[in-house]
């Protein structure tokens, strides 16, 4: 499972969780022809898994007819990159032939974004590869950083309807300067912890918080008084990101946005991992 860091770091930089949000079985039919078929929840995840599967064996040369078969677990939490990754972890292991790293990431992005409509760079990123990921999709970049598990745990509050989204437009070359910058600073903070310059950076208000419904708004400042690390709202997910050491901080967030929508939000609490679809352990970059 991946969501977005929250602050100023949103939409470019994304964390794995230890939790496995998709498993994808695939059975090679035939290795004549290329033709995908798939079995699994209808919906954009199915998509992602399908599209992974069929772009990918395209990338490499590849001739092959597959079934695909997804399993999804807590599917209220977008599940698209993490069945694109595990679905691209599966075919590179049934077939023991693996593209570039360039060639892997544009291949997921665009299956992604094919699949929900926009680009999930970073969250494809850690989904793939674990531990802390920046990206962008034009050009296709991501970097990656193992993560020490830190005291703080990760609360994602899912709203129980959903929320508009925040009208933010950013320029592609806009998102490839963030996720740079990001990669640069995520480098810092594996090496050296979590310092003061991140902890203040997560607590910014992103553009998707600032453009956020004001229910959001107030639910992501109570969670900053009550003590939380980081607050802020997911722009690829729709969920509410707060880090903290203790529950406390979230479960008054949640109270805000329960009070908003008569409805109470599911609240998930996860682990940083460092592991993901791969199980690759190394810095990578490209």
């Amino acid at each position: 499972m991946v969501v977005s860091l929250p602050g100023s770091l949103s939409g470019v930089t994304a964390i794995a969780a230890n939790k496995v949000q998709a498993t994808v079985t695939l059975e090679q039919l035939s290795d004549e022809g290329i033709a995908v078929e798939t079995r699994g929840p209808q919906g954009p995840a199915l998509r992602a898994a399908y599209e992974t599967a069929r772009l990918l064996l395209e990338a490499l040369g590849e001739e092959a007819q597959l079934r695909v078969m997804l399993e999804l677990e807590n599917p209220s939490i977008s599940p698209i990159s993490s069945a694109a990754a595990a679905t691209a972890a599966a075919l590179i292991e049934l077939l023991g032939v693996e593209p570039g790293p360039q060639e892997l990431a544009r291949v997921l992005n665009r299956a992604v974004a094919i699949a929900s409509g926009r680009p999930r760079a970073a969250l494809t990123a850690a989904a793939l590869l674990g531990g802390l990921a920046s990206g962008s999709e034009q050009p296709p970049y991501y970097a990656r950083h193992p993560v020490k598990p830190p005291s703080w745990r990760i609360y994602v509050a899912k709203p129980c309807k959903p929320l508009p989204e925040p009208p933010v437009l950013v320029t592609a070359d806009k998102l490839l300067q963030l996720s740079q910058a990001a990669a640069t600073l995520l480098a810092a903070a594996a090496t050296e912890g979590w310092n003061t310059r991140l902890a203040k950076l997560m607590a910014q208000e992103s553009p998707w918080d600032y453009a956020a419904p004001e229910p959001v708004k107030r639910a992501r400042r109570e969670a900053l008084e009550a003590g939380a690390v980081a607050a802020g709202l997911d722009p690829y997910t729709g969920v509410l990101v707060v880090l903290a050491e203790e529950p406390g901080p979230a479960e008054r967030a949640a109270a805000i946005l329960e009070a908003a929508q008569g409805c109470r939000p599911e609240l998930v609490e996860l682990q940083a991992s460092d592991k993901g679809a791969l199980l690759r352990r190394e810095a990578e970059e490209v």
